[in-house]
């Protein structure tokens, strides 16, 4: 969407403008832990919550349900090409992404796909998507993670084993 990447065109415009825009992100990371070890709302949670790539991104996620109802991602966010969070659909743990394996293999290949692991703020199952979103010319602006619930995935992936002809590989069986 054209919209994630004018927003990372600025959010990185506006960090690189700044004397040492890695201290910077650290001192909000070290605010933004301390205020959800508090539980209570880290003070740059409302700028991200408001600006209107969050509110996509929160549409998005309430749209992609299974036809069961059930959400196929439990979280979605954006950070800029310094790690830091640019817009999300939930409270992250952290403000700070770019010392994570997930962010550092997704900026250098485009791609990450974690294990499947208990993810504790959904309460079940999931695995990690990461994608490298560049600009029109291909350079890296920032990364999308998106943490999408094996039990809608599994739907998904059933109704579409589901649609396969009866002579199809007998792989997909085990999707079904």
């Amino acid at each position: 969407d054209p919209s994630v990447q004018r927003l990372l065109i600025q959010s990185n415009r506006d960090m690189a403008a700044l004397p040492d825009a890695s201290a910077v992100v650290q001192r909000i990371d070290r605010e933004w832990r301390a205020a959800v070890a508090d539980d209570s709302t880290p003070a740059a949670l409302g700028e991200l919550e408001a600006n209107e790539v969050s509110r996509l991104l929160i549409h998005s996620m309430a749209e992609l349900r299974t036809p069961e109802g059930v959400p196929i991602f439990h979280e979605l966010f954006v950070t800029n090409r310094f790690g830091a969070n640019a817009a999300q659909t939930n409270l992250t743990s952290d403000y700070r992404q770019d010392d994570e394996a997930w962010w550092q293999s997704a900026m250098a290949s485009g791609l990450h796909v974690g294990e499947i692991e208990m993810d504790e703020s959904a309460g079940s199952l999931s695995s990690a998507i990461s994608l490298r979103i560049e600009d029109e010319s291909g350079r890296p602006l920032g990364v999308l993670k998106a943490v999408a619930g094996v039990s809608g995935f599994a739907s998904v992936m059933s109704r579409t084993a589901a649609s396969f002809p009866s002579d199809s590989p007998a792989w997909l069986g085990l999707l079904g």
